[in-house]
């Protein structure tokens, strides 16, 4: 929904769902997954993410490659949630390319939700862009 809430029109539900196939298969915090792939360990994990992934992208008409903008903003959402959400962000290291991004990060603080909260906010964006 951050991420969502701050990309150019036309772009909400690419947006919205570009970290769908975390509802299916789970997620790896980011440091925990640029370590894997830096040290060149292709996981069954990333070999059944891009399965889900590909039937999102079918169900929902999205493009298969994420639009630079969605990529841009994601990465600023990371930084914003690190800055607000992370005990202590600097403990874990991060790829350097994050720095950029740290500087980039949304002025309004993010707030957590209550899962109902946060599922109520995810329905009505998504009926709000989604057209069929």
């Amino acid at each position: 929904v951050l991420v969502a809430s701050n990309v150019p029109e036309g772009l909400e539900i690419e947006a919205l769902l570009h970290d769908a196939t975390e509802a299916y298969v789970s997620d790896l915090n980011t440091p925990l997954k640029h370590m894997l792939r830096a040290a060149q360990c292709p996981s069954e994990y990333d070999r059944v993410e891009e399965l889900v992934y590909d039937a999102i992208v079918r169900r929902f008409f999205l493009p298969y490659e994420k639009s630079k903008e969605v990529k841009h903003h994601d990465l600023i959402a990371l930084m914003t949630e690190r800055r607000d959400l992370m005990f202590n962000p600097h403990d874990l290291k991060w790829d350097a390319s994050f720095d950029t991004y740290e500087k980039l990060a949304y002025k309004k603080t993010v707030v957590p939700m209550a899962p109902r909260e946060a599922k109520r906010a995810f329905l009505d964006m998504f009926y709000k862009y989604y057209k069929e």
